[in-house]
């Protein structure tokens, strides 16, 4: 008789767990450097300061890497040296202005990743950012390691009951992503992409559900006015996690303390 044979375990390495984070965190997306809103930036730095929030959480498209965008033409897309350049401010003031800050990839993100088959990714690009702005302005090179963390993943945890993610999929439904997470994962969700900036519960009630918005400046956006679409309105947008709870901050709310702060500095 012959001897059974029995499958062995694959050599292939498991991927490692999403991050799940902790803590106070201000949350942020899209900001889609270097067509950021400079605006909704510094009312993201302003209220961090005033509610002494040391770290921030990126879900998503921070970054634009429109060099490497297939959907336009070679003269469209310019350089990568140039676009870094543009953003190098950005980048600089991000890093300078928490003690942690997080970055988790998407679709963007991983623009970086097929343009170059897989030679280079975003995090390399984001350090050639930081670099290429310090000797630039004869500034010391920052100890990034010490403050930036980077995920492969498009979605982490934070403090077991929230999920923070950049879902692939967007709808012209506001928070039908979100909530179809929620329903899915069984969790709060707070979810980007969609440049929504609105909030609600889930189907079932069970669920808070969030759409962060971003910090882009939609008028900054070549594609976003050149034609017109039946696509909805955009909002500018970031959360606030606090001592277990969640705020968004959104156009309607009352800015004008908040951009006296830096008005006045700036």
């Amino acid at each position: 008789m012959a001897r059974p044979y029995w499958f062995p375990e694959t050599s292939v390495q498991k991927l490692p767990e999403p991050l799940n984070l902790k803590g106070d965190k201000i949350i942020v997306a899209d900001a889609h450097a270097p067509t950021y809103s400079a605006l909704w930036a510094n009312r993201m730095l302003a209220v961090a300061r005033n509610h002494k929030i040391k770290e921030c959480v990126c879900i998503g498209d921070m970054l634009t890497v429109k060099w490497a965008n297939h959907w336009d033409s070679e003269a469209d897309k310019g350089k990568w040296s140039e676009e870094a350049q543009l953003m190098g401010a950005f980048w600089w003031t991000l890093i300078h202005s928490f003690e942690e800050l997080t970055l988790l990839f998407s679709n963007h993100c991983r623009r970086v990743n097929r343009a170059t088959n897989g030679r280079v990714d975003a995090d390399t690009l984001i350090n050639d950012i930081i670099m290429r702005f310090a000797l630039e302005n004869n500034y010391a090179i920052p100890p990034l390691r010490d403050r930036l963390t980077t995920s492969q993943f498009s979605y982490s945890y934070l403090d077991d009951d929230w999920l923070l993610c950049h879902p692939v999929q967007s709808s012209v439904n506001k928070l039908k992503v979100a909530n179809d997470l929620s329903q899915r994962w069984r969790r709060n969700v707070i979810a980007a992409h969609s440049h929504a900036a609105t909030l609600g519960y889930s189907r079932c009630g069970e669920f808070q559900i969030i759409d962060c918005g971003g910090l882009y400046d939609e008028d900054r956006m070549m594609w976003r006015q050149i034609d017109r679409t039946t696509a909805p309105a955009w909002k500018n947008g970031f959360v606030v996690y606090k001592n277990g709870f969640m705020t968004l901050c959104h156009p309607s709310m009352e800015w004008t303390p908040i951009d006296k702060m830096f008005e006045e500095e700036v």
